[in-house]
């Protein structure tokens, strides 16, 4: 591995772009008008390089040939101004670039190093688990007491939306996908000449991608718009990070003489404000909330339904199983039509939907694939009966029984197999991806972060006046601080439903509605 230097990574990827910019001097395009007119405008005027070139002059000259740029600068007009504006913002975009690539490269060598040098147990620069574990030691904590430590450790990661972030996800997702060309030029002394040149010219690609394409939102994104921008970050970062978070503390934990972390352990927790905060938010409503948990719940479910389809492949051992696998097996083996001895089983009948792999079922003798043909069933009818209530249509009352109502419904059939795979000798395969699925559906639920609905005291209070006085207690705004925090009177909110039809009151239409938000 070549490894490369932040420097080094800045003027290549300053370099790159500069140079298909130049390629392209002069270019003339269309510009929409604000009046729905078109207007020719020059995509990159040759004042801006030579302002470019003058600033590159004056970095490597000195101070004296500052007064070249003020001077080329104050000749411009304003759209020229605005490009090299742009351009000039399009390199700091390129220098946080290589700074982040530098970053993860820097904190990939010092992980990497076989034993981290402890000088002061109170060093707070220390980050990696091998580094901290190693701190704990010298401080005379046991290995034992390490893994309660992290056991009992709870984190929950929460989601916000900005009212000033203007980063569009288009942008986002090709300064992803420059990071990831990044790593493969850290490598560029193993390509061929080929494959560098490939290489270069996939991130001159991408460059002139971001360059061609207005990266500002110009719109106020809505609170679903914001949930969707949430599930991006969770699906490009988080989702692939949480498995490899678990890994390298069971690797961390096993190097200081501890067992890794037991397959129920869920330290992370990810909750989410984006379509529930309405703190100050008229636009948030109970329905707006309601369909971003909709999305939530089908997005979600098509990821895990994506894992179990690799499983299905990994899974395929035969013979022996634990007691409870039988039973599992056996509980779910009614959820599909009888076959014909020697011909396979768990075959999707005409309403299960399309699959890619194992359309036409799995064999007898496989119980894994089995039990998973069950859990992927279930994560296809949820996905069907999601879809169909964020587009306000009628949910199939077939489907409707099997779509997943919390996380235990897929953690229980997915711990099952981990523990027959455990009982019969295949711990390498039960601590790979099953283990990581695991985990994922411990840390994301079914509606993949836990909406946090935030509202403003007085609509607070205006619900549990209604609700108190609903139920002939009075109003809940006039009661003594003892009698709020007493927990009997919330208990008797259980005659709600059977006194509905007759109570004095009923409750305001704008406080009867609310979405149930799944655990």
């Amino acid at each position: 591995m070549s490894g490369g230097t932040l420097s080094s990574d800045f003027e290549m990827l300053k370099a790159h772009l500069l140079d298909i910019l130049r390629a392209h001097e002069g270019m003339r395009v269309f510009s929409p008008r604000e009046d729905g007119s078109t207007q020719e405008m020059v995509l990159l005027p040759r004042a801006a390089l030579k302002v470019l070139d003058a600033a590159e002059e004056y970095r490597m000259k000195g101070p004296s040939h500052f007064s070249k740029v003020v001077d080329l600068v104050e000749k411009m007009d304003n759209y020229e101004m605005m490009v090299t504006g742009r351009v000039l913002q399009e390199i700091l975009v390129q220098a946080g670039l290589a700074e982040a690539h530098h970053r993860l490269r820097a904190f990939n060598k010092s992980v990497s190093q076989e034993k981290q040098e402890i000088r002061n147990v109170e060093d707070s620069s220390i980050v990696s688990f091998k580094g901290t574990f190693e701190k704990m030691l010298q401080t005379g904590k046991t290995p034992q007491q390490i893994r309660e430590a992290m056991i009992n450790q709870k984190i929950e990661l929460v989601l916000t939306a900005h009212p000033t972030e203007a980063q569009r996800r288009s942008a986002l997702k090709k300064h992803e996908e420059m990071l990831q060309q990044m790593k493969v030029h850290d490598g560029k002394d193993q390509l061929t000449p080929g494959q560098l040149q490939e290489l270069n010219e996939k991130i001159r690609a991408i460059q002139w991608s971001c360059w061609r394409t207005n990266t500002v939102r110009r719109t106020r994104p809505t609170p679903e718009g914001e949930a969707r921008n949430g599930m991006l970050v969770i699906e490009d970062t988080v989702w692939k990070a949480v498995p490899e978070h678990y890994r390298r503390l069971d690797r961390c934990l096993k190097r200081i003489g501890a067992e890794g972390l037991p397959q129920e352990c869920s330290i992370l927790k990810m909750s989410s404000w984006m379509g529930g905060d309405r703190d100050g938010n008229p636009n948030v409503t109970w329905k707006v909330t309601e369909q971003v948990v909709t999305l939530l719940r089908w997005r979600i479910v098509e990821l895990y339904y994506r894992e179990v389809d690799e499983l299905l492949y990994e899974l395929s051992m035969t013979g022996e199983v634990s007691q409870e696998m039988k039973d599992e097996v056996e509980r779910v083996s009614s959820m599909w039509a009888i076959s014909v001895s020697g011909q396979k089983v768990c075959r999707p009948d005409a309403r299960s939907g399309v699959h890619w792999n194992f359309h036409t079922g799995v064999a007898a003798d496989e119980p894994y694939r089995r039990l998973l043909m069950a859990i992927r069933r279930r994560c296809y009818r949820t996905k069907a009966s999601m879809e169909a209530k964020y587009l306000g249509m009628p949910i199939d009352e077939d489907f409707e029984q099997e779509v997943l109502t919390s996380s235990e419904e897929l953690t229980r059939p997915l711990e099952i197999m981990y523990r027959s795979l455990i009982e019969n000798g295949d711990e390498i395969v039960a601590n790979g991806r099953l283990l990581d699925l695991i985990r994922r559906v411990r840390t994301f639920g079914i509606s993949m972060a836990c909406l946090d609905v935030r509202q403003e005291s007085d609509r607070h209070a205006e619900v549990l006046d209604t609700l108190t006085e609903f139920l002939g207690l009075g109003k809940f705004t006039t009661w003594r601080k003892r009698r709020r925090s007493a927990s009997g009177w919330w208990r008797r909110s259980t005659t709600l439903w059977r006194r509905s039809s007759r109570g004095p009151t009923r409750p305001s239409p704008s406080c009867q509605r609310r979405p149930w938000v799944p655990t």
